[in-house]
């Protein structure tokens, strides 16, 4: 009976190794963490682009004009960097998400969300509150072609330390869309956690 007992667990282990991206995330400059992030307002759109980057900037831009027009007619203000969240990554194809966390241009800078706010919508934004949430977070230094290879590094770390990643990553574009090419563009990669 042990010996079926030591195999039905060796079974399970393997299963789980199986799932967890084989990546050395020993070599990855940044640090890693996990990170509580308050419950936050931002308003979204959702969008895609064919694999071509050109293509993923100007649709960044695009979406982002959106955004800021909503902002504006609604007296809000960026309450952090703007952020890509990543819906699907395909050979064709990059759908993904641009949200910016907001907040009334009176409050506070870095003001945890409160009640939900009533907003004027234009075109094809959305506003959400997030809930607060744990995340895996690490950092990357390099053109944001070379983020989806961090989104997995990421993943295997948490996984290794622990912890199951949630819904989809998002990366913070630091040094904002126009310069995500350039070798010094600076981002702050994070992967929601499942709760415990």
């Amino acid at each position: 009976n042990i010996g079926d007992d030591v195999k039905r667990g060796l079974d399970k282990f393997s299963s789980l190794l199986a799932t967890v991206p084989k990546f050395d995330y020993s070599q990855h400059s940044g640090e890693f963490s996990f990170v509580d992030v308050p419950m936050q307002d931002v308003l979204v759109v959702s969008t895609a682009a064919k694999r071509s980057n050109d293509e993923i900037e100007i649709q960044m831009q695009n979406q982002k004009a959106w955004i800021d027009k909503v902002m504006a007619s609604n007296g809000l203000v960026a309450n952090g960097p703007l952020r890509i969240v990543t819906t699907e990554f395909t050979s064709d194809t990059y759908a993904f998400d641009v949200v910016q966390t907001i907040r009334k241009a009176d409050a506070p800078e870095g003001q945890a969300a409160g009640e939900k706010m009533i907003l004027s919508m234009e075109g094809p934004v959305s506003y959400v509150q997030l809930p607060a949430r744990r995340v895996a977070m690490t950092t990357y230094t390099g053109p944001a072609p070379g983020l989806p290879r961090i989104r997995d590094v990421l993943r295997a770390w948490a996984m290794t330390h622990g912890a199951d990643t949630d819904d989809r990553p998002y990366e913070e574009y630091l040094s904002g869309i126009e310069l995500m090419r350039a070798d010094d563009a600076k981002f702050n990669v994070y992967w929601p956690l499942k709760k415990q």
